[in-house]
């Protein structure tokens, strides 16, 4: 999981810091670095419109069996790649980028409709920790009860009263 810190549409154009990985094989991740960097065609395609892609959706069906990505996976033993915006509110905290295996097929419709409910629920989990987070610390009463209110996304009229 690729995640941001303080959450941002323009994911595409930023580094992201790398959460978590499992079942990658070594030097993987040294390598999609270098070659693509913050330069991912299929992170570029995400948005609130398209919240999860996959590379032969991404590039189509004969851009896709003769692109680099496709390349780069397939000398690592994998075979397709998918990944998905992690949504908290109107911004983008992260992606979810998962792969096949080289022998498997590609990504169904269902296993793409998986991604978005996984990354949806991803989404509320973040949500819940990015405002318990902001909230906690040693703050004074008043301000913690304060700063909570600000985290929900009230306004400082709301939150003075009348």
């Amino acid at each position: 999981m690729w995640c941001l810190g303080d959450g941002d549409l323009s994911f595409a154009q930023r580094r992201a810091d790398l959460l978590y990985s499992s079942g990658v094989p070594g030097g993987f991740l040294e390598d999609y670095a270098t070659l693509y960097g913050t330069d991912d065609p299929l992170i570029r395609q995400l948005s609130t419109q398209v919240p999860v892609t996959d590379g032969r959706t991404c590039l189509g069906e004969a851009d896709w069996a003769r692109s680099g990505l496709r390349e780069l996976l397939s000398s690592w033993g994998l075979g397709h790649n998918m990944c998905g915006l992690i949504p908290i509110d109107e911004a983008t905290m992260g992606v979810i980028y998962t792969a096949t295996l080289q022998r498997t097929g590609p990504f169904t419709p269902q296993a793409r409709e998986q991604l978005v409910f996984l990354c949806r629920g991803a989404g509320i989990a973040l949500r819940s920790l990015v405002r318990r987070t902001r909230v906690a610390g040693d703050l004074p009463p008043q301000q913690a009860r304060v700063a909570a209110l600000v985290c929900e996304g009230f306004s400082n009229k709301e939150i003075a009263g009348p």
